[in-house]
């Protein structure tokens, strides 16, 4: 009677044991299963915040260029799309609202939501069957304070004047050599620096993307004016914006083009505001060449050369300052990414250029008085860069559009 008692009493506490490892075992799923759903979730909101931090940064940049409101909400959702994230697709939403805050109205916040299946979570109720998850960005365009770049591909940055722009950042994606000096605000290098630098250069740095490699080619189609100038030209000359095979003005050659008769173009000319198209039609090979004698001036000019190479000689004084309207604000010189022909920018004394010189797969060599120091500021961008004079410039955007640099540099600040 007392074997059976103990084996009936052992049988219920094993039944109990059996009880309790039951529920335990169903606890540690419920908790294995939940830090399976939390992580899966943790990692969902990472990728809804990089895509919210893009759009966000596409965005403002947007509106720093001028676009307007509506252009740079597509544009936020445009890149947010690029990043798995379409607004109205499935249970994705993606909100841009142009705001403004500390009173910059170039700001752009953007918010991702989306909804996901959980796993293990729905086994504790219907209500967590599906989560939402939602993030917000907010970014500014600041202007960038970037103003020479030598660009990947190329022969990197050589120096051998000196490079005085205390405001702003000097960027190569190769090397920064040769027996010059940069003070700028900072200096980096992919590769390595051996020029004397102000404050000293940081090798070693990410390659940077094309700072203008936004800007939109102007039209080429239709026929051309081809100007070829020699002494056979006389007195002073006024071009206006338009579609131009060639601008040429003839150096002392004794008829290296073959125009008789031989000689160089002495008088003064004046581009009036305006964008002038460089296609190299019509049999001639394109290109902006000044060799001639006297002055060569414009206030408010771009020019887009598609075709043929950039010459400013030393015999010439040039003194151009770029257009101060969108689509080219602060853009004076623009060569096509399909032109690979090289750039001189020289000048005699008193000759200064004003812009951004954008050469993006060629080399620009800047030589001489190119730069004389009355530019309130120079961007160069080229594919490999060479300075062989004295650059000066504070960088000051004040004449252009909010006041910003062609370089777009939007930031995150939320």
């Amino acid at each position: 009677m007392r074997n059976f008692a103990n084996t009936k009493k052992r049988n219920r506490e094993s039944g109990y044991g059996l009880v309790f490892a039951a529920l335990g075992l169903i606890v540690l799923l419920g908790a294995a299963g939940m830090s399976v759903d939390v992580g899966y979730l943790r990692y969902q909101r990472r990728l809804l915040q990089s895509a919210a931090d893009s759009a966000a940064l596409a965005g403002a940049a947007e509106l720093g260029a001028g676009s307007g409101g509506a252009a740079a909400v597509t544009a936020a959702k445009n890149d947010s799309q690029l990043n798995g994230f379409q607004d109205g697709s499935g249970n994705i939403t993606v909100t841009a609202t142009p705001t403004s805050i500390n009173g910059n109205a170039n700001t752009m916040q953007v918010q991702v939501t989306n909804i996901y299946p959980t796993f293990f979570m729905r086994i504790f109720g219907g209500a967590l069957r599906n989560v939402t998850v939602s993030t917000t960005a907010t970014a500014q365009y600041l202007g960038g304070r970037g103003c020479i770049y030598a660009l990947t591909g190329g022969g990197g940055l050589n120096v051998t004047g000196n490079v005085n722009v205390p405001n702003c950042n000097v960027i190569s994606n190769q090397n920064i050599t040769g027996g010059g000096s940069i003070t700028a605000a900072s200096i980096g290098a992919h590769g390595r620096s051996s020029v004397a630098a102000t404050p000293a250069a940081i090798t070693g740095i990410l390659q940077a993307s094309d700072p203008l490699s936004y800007l939109p080619a102007p039209g080429t189609g239709g026929g051309c004016t081809n100007i070829d100038w020699n002494s056979a030209v006389r007195g002073n000359q006024t071009l206006t914006p338009g579609v131009y095979c060639q601008i040429v003005f003839e150096p002392n050659t004794g008829g290296r083009r073959g125009v008789p008769p031989a000689g160089a173009f002495a008088g003064n000319v004046t581009f009036t505001p305006g964008t002038y198209v460089i296609t190299g039609g019509n049999g001639h090979t394109g290109g902006l060449t000044f060799e001639g004698t006297g002055t060569v001036s414009g206030n408010g000019v771009t020019f887009y050369i598609a075709n043929g190479a950039v010459t400013f000689a030393n015999t010439q004084r040039i003194q151009l300052r770029a257009s101060t309207n969108a689509p080219y604000a602060g853009v004076l010189l623009f060569q096509s990414a399909g032109n690979g022909s090289a750039a001189t920018i020289n000048g005699s004394g008193g000759s200064y250029v004003q812009g951004a010189l954008y050469f993006p797969n060629a080399t620009l060599t800047m030589s001489g008085a190119g730069n004389s120091g009355t530019s309130r500021y120079l961007l160069l961008v080229a594919k490999t860069l060479n300075i062989n004079t004295n650059v000066t410039t504070t960088s000051n955007y004040s004449s252009l559009p909010n006041q910003y640099s062609p370089v777009r540099t939007a930031t995150l600040i939320q």
